[in-house]
C-alpha cells in the first residue's frame, strides 16, 4: 500500500511545473495561496477527526519550522525556474537532487558514504552539461532559470534531511501541518516586502494553483512527507526518476516545448547518476533474497 501511495506522489509532484508555469504569476504569490490552503484544509481535518495539533513541548517546534523554511526556498526557487526556463531543463537538472540529499544525509544523519557518490556526481554534472552546451558551441549558457533548478534541489534535499530528523520526534500530520504554516509566513513576509498585490490576476494563474494544491501539495508533498517515516529515504528519492519524462510528455502536449537531442543524453546521464548511487549490491541481495526465504 505504502508503495502505490508512492507511485501517485510521484506523479502528483511531476505535475508542479506544469502548474507552475500555468500559473505565471510572482513566486511568492503562488507559493502563499498554495501553502495555506493545504495548512487550511489540514487543520480542517484535524479539527473534525478532533486530532490535536498543539505539540506538547512548545520545543519541538523548532524542527517543522526549521522544514518550513527550507520549504520555502525549495518552492520560491522552483517556481522561479519552472518560470524562466522549458520544463526539461528545469526537471533534467532538478532531479540530481537525490545526489545533494545523499551528501547531506552522510554528514547530517551519519549515513554511508562510498565511492559510487562520487560516479553518481560526475554523471549529473555532465547531464547539466550537456544541456549548458546545448545551444551548439562548447561554452556554458545556464540562465536564470536553469541556476534556480539547481538550487531549488538543494533546498529540497535540506527539506527532506529537516523531516526526516523531526519523523521521530513529531507526529507526521502535525509536523506537516506546523511545517506549512511556517512556509507560509515565509510566504507572506516575502510578498509585503515586494510588494505585490493579493489579487487582480488572470484566471490562468488561480486554476494553476489550485492544481498545485490539489495534486503536488495534497497528493504529491503531503503523502511523500507521510511516507518519509515509512520508506527508506534514498530509495524515495531514488524512485523521482520517473518525473521528468512523465513533466517532459505533459509540457510536450500542453505548451508543445520541443525536445532535442541533448534533452535525451541529459536525461540517460542523471538517470544514470541514480542507478549508479542506488542499485543494490551483491551482498544486499543476497541478504534481502535470505530473509525473504526465513519468512
Amino acid at each position: 500500500m505504502a508503495l502505490f501511495l508512492y507511485l501517485i506522489s510521484l506523479f502528483s509532484l511531476s505535475q508542479a511545473s506544469i502548474f507552475n508555469k500555468l500559473a505565471n504569476a510572482p513566486p511568492p504569490i503562488i507559493g502563499f495561496f498554495r501553502i495555506s490552503a493545504v495548512a487550511i484544509i489540514l487543520i480542517l481535518f484535524c479539527n473534525i477527526k478532533k486530532i490535536s495539533i498543539l505539540p506538547k513541548n512548545k520545543k519541538t517546534l523548532a524542527g517543522p519550522f526549521l522544514a518550513g523554511f527550507f520549504f520555502f526556498l525549495h518552492l520560491y526557487s522552483y517556481s522561479f525556474s519552472a518560470q524562466n526556463t522549458s520544463v526539461a531543463n528545469m526537471m533534467i537538472i532538478y532531479s540530481i537532487n537525490p545526489i545533494f540529499t545523499a551528501f547531506a544525509a552522510f554528514f547530517l544523519l551519519k549515513e554511508r558514504f562510498n565511492r559510487r557518490l562520487v560516479f553518481a556526481f560526475i554523471c549529473s554534472f555532465i547531464s547539466i552539461y550537456l544541456l549548458a552546451i546545448q545551444k551548439g558551441n562548447l561554452q556554458i549558457q545556464l540562465n536564470t532559470g536553469d541556476l534556480m533548478a539547481i538550487v531549488a534541489a538543494v533546498f529540497y534535499a535540506a527539506y527532506l534531511i529537516a523531516v526526516k530528523k523531526n519523523s521521530s520526534k513529531f507526529s507526521n500530520l502535525n509536523s506537516t501541518i506546523w511545517m506549512y504554516l511556517s512556509t507560509a509566513l515565509c510566504f507572506l513576509i516575502t510578498i509585503i516586502f515586494q510588494g505585490h498585490s493579493f489579487t487582480n490576476y488572470p484566471s490562468n494563474t488561480w486554476l494553476g494553483i489550485l492544481g498545485l494544491i490539489l495534486l503536488p501539495s495534497l497528493c504529491g508533498h503531503f503523502l511523500f512527507t507521510w511516507l518519509l517515516g515509512k520508506l527508506n529515504i534514498n530509495l524515495m528519492s531514488c524512485g523521482k526518476l520517473l518525473e521528468p519524462p512523465l513533466s517532459v510528455l505533459t509540457a510536450y502536449f500542453l505548451f508543445l516545448q520541443p525536445l532535442n537531442l541533448s534533452h535525451l543524453q541529459a536525461f540517460i546521464f542523471s538517470a544514470a547518476s541514480l542507478l549508479i548511487l542506488f542499485w543494490p549490491t551483491k551482498k544486499k541481495v543476497a541478504i534481502s533474497a535470505s530473509n525473504h526465504q526465513n519468512r
